[in-house]
This record gives structure tokens, sequence and C-alpha cells, in this order.
């Protein structure tokens, strides 16, 4: 991945690969400041997240939205490296506050952009960035199938696990909107979260969906078979983490 000549004291920038490939097909959207908050998690459109700020700086960040009705963005951060995609996150419910100032929030994922600079003249940072959008797919395979798949393998993981799942329930969801309800579970690593966030194409994020959903299934039936070899009072989950 081909790091961003952009410079923040102890992190890395990184573009996303097929960033540049958007740009030029034209999907990118208005320019606008917004403070930044990294977590060490991928925070994806539609995605409900609840937070509790205790750092001073974020708590600032929090108040000053809360105060001014604007959204703040939420961007992968794993200790040393920035991804350069996130997720603008609103703020939709004060859970709790604190009298030493904490706050416990319910946000949610909003809009996508990828990161054009980094300012540092406030306690967090904030960056100048550019929303972006989906592109036309090209691929033939009719999305209907890929939902219905995606659906059931994750209803195969459910049933698995021993609880239950009904894809009825996602009927009316708009595609799009449910190749991010998907990909928020705990079925893609994170690594996989932020490559479906980054991806323009909803089917390559089913497809990616999809391909998790069967390792995830493949684990688990392993594990159960090995289980069952072994004796059901033998935990050998471990060992497929």
């Amino acid at each position: 991945m081909q790091k961003l000549p952009i410079k923040y004291p102890g992190i890395d920038l990184l573009f996303p690969p097929g960033m540049i490939f958007c740009i030029l097909l034209g999907n990118m959207k208005r320019q606008t400041r917004l403070p930044l908050f990294p977590l060490g998690l991928v925070l994806l459109p539609t995605m409900k997240l609840p937070l509790h700020i205790f750092e001073e700086r974020y708590r600032e960040l929090v108040n000053t939205c809360i105060r001014e009705n604007r959204e703040f963005g939420i961007v992968y951060y794993n200790g040393s490296t920035l991804r350069k995609s996130g997720s603008s996150a609103s703020i939709e419910q004060i859970i709790q506050t604190y009298d030493d100032g904490r706050i416990d929030i319910l946000t949610q994922g909003r809009k996508r952009f990828h990161i054009d600079r980094l300012f540092e003249d406030k306690p967090y940072i904030e960056a100048e960035v550019t929303y972006y959008q989906d592109e036309p797919d090209l691929y033939n395979r009719p999305l209907d199938e890929l939902v219905t798949e995606a659906l059931d393998r994750i209803k195969k993981i459910t049933e698995l696990s021993g609880k239950s799942f009904s894809p009825e329930d996602f009927i009316g969801i708009p595609a799009k909107d449910l190749s991010f309800l998907l990909s928020a579970t705990d079925v893609l690593s994170i690594e996989e979260k932020q490559e479906n966030l980054e991806s323009v194409s909803v089917r390559c994020r089913f497809e990616r969906i999809i391909t998790a959903a069967e390792r995830h299934i493949e684990r688990i039936e392993s594990t159960q078979r090995i289980q069952k070899m072994l004796g059901e009072d033998d935990d050998i989950s471990h060992m497929f983490n």
C-alpha cells in the first residue's frame, strides 16, 4: 500500500488501493474540514457505535460537535498507522454525562471520506476530507443473488452458533446499506471491514462478505468436529482464533 507524504507525529497515513481510480471516475464530492477521532476499529455507514469519551481533547471534540450540531470523523488507527479513509459519525444520543467531564454517546456512521490534509492547530486532529460514493458496478452477476447468498451464509453461521437469524427481517433494506450492515458483523476481520469501507462497489462488498462468511463457517464446523472427537467438555475454540 502506498504511503502519502503527509506527516503527523507517530502516524503514517495510508492511501487505499484504487482511490486514484475512484478520483478519476469522478465519484468525489465536496470537501470539508472534519474533526478526527482515531480508533482501533472501523466505523461503517449505518453502523451504530457507542463511545465512552474520557480523554480531555476528545471531550472537547465531542462537546464542540454537540454544540455546533456537526459530525466528526472516525478513522481506523492501529497504534502507528492512520488509514486514509474513514466515515463521518453523527451523535445520535447523549447517553450519560459524568461530573468529571466524561461522556457516553451513541454515534452512527454516515458518509465515507478520504483524507486530503491534516491540521494540528487544535488539541485534536482535524482533516480536510473529500466525501466519496459508490460507482456503477461493472460485474455481470445479479446483485440479488449476492444478497441472498450473503444472508444465507450469515444464517448458517448463527444456526451453527445456536442462535436464530431471519433473512426476511432484511427485506426492503437497500443493497448498499445492507452491504455495510453485514460488513459490521464479527464475520469480517478488521482489515476486511476497512476494505469494504474503501470499496466503491456494492457487489465487491457482498463478495467479500460471502468469502469471509464461508471461512467463518469452515472454522466453526472444524471446531465442532474436533470438539465431538475430544469430548463435549474440552474447549478448543482458542485453537481457531
